[in-house]
């Protein structure tokens, strides 16, 4: 009988691991840009001697709840914290948010929540153009040289 039933516990330990699994994996999918993205996006280059730059998302569709940002080089030997911070340019800039990619020497594919303040005038921009800048994570942690990254806005759509 005790073998019967460490056999059964191990079967339903399985049979639940497997569920489990299957539940996990059923939730909403984040699926990765395609590479069509990527390829139209003009990446701008951050520094210090040169913090801010503006740009357009490569992809634009529906209503815009979030904002695809790519990291893709990050020149950072000494490994300091920075963050992204991103403005969508209208008559007055609104702010969108800030990211910081961890660990900071290593690119990212990060991703914004747009305010819902901010959408309706995205929406009614063509194209939207955006404001990037380097940032410290702090004010009392200036940012030193040498630090360069690449950025480029991928997506612009439906969250």
């Amino acid at each position: 009988m005790k073998r019967f039933a460490r056999e059964t516990s191990r079967w339903c330990a399985l049979g639940l691991l497997a569920v489990l699994g299957l539940a996990c994996s059923a939730g909403p999918k984040m699926r990765p840009s395609e590479a069509t993205d990527v390829a139209n996006t003009q990446p701008v280059l951050l520094s210090l001697g040169a913090p801010t730059a503006e740009t357009v998302p490569a992809s634009v569709s529906g209503t815009p709840q979030t904002l695809q940002l790519e990291v893709s080089r990050i020149d950072n030997p000494t490994r300091q914290a920075f963050s992204i911070a991103v403005s969508f340019m209208a008559a007055a800039p609104i702010m969108i948010g800030s990211v910081a990619p961890y660990p900071p020497d290593q690119p990212a594919r990060l991703t914004l929540l747009v305010p819902p303040a901010a959408q309706a005038a995205i929406a009614a921009t063509q194209p939207p153009r955006f404001r990037v800048s380097l940032q410290p994570v702090a004010n009392d942690r200036p940012l030193v040289a040498p630090l360069q990254i690449s950025v480029s806005l991928l997506a612009l759509g439906p969250g």
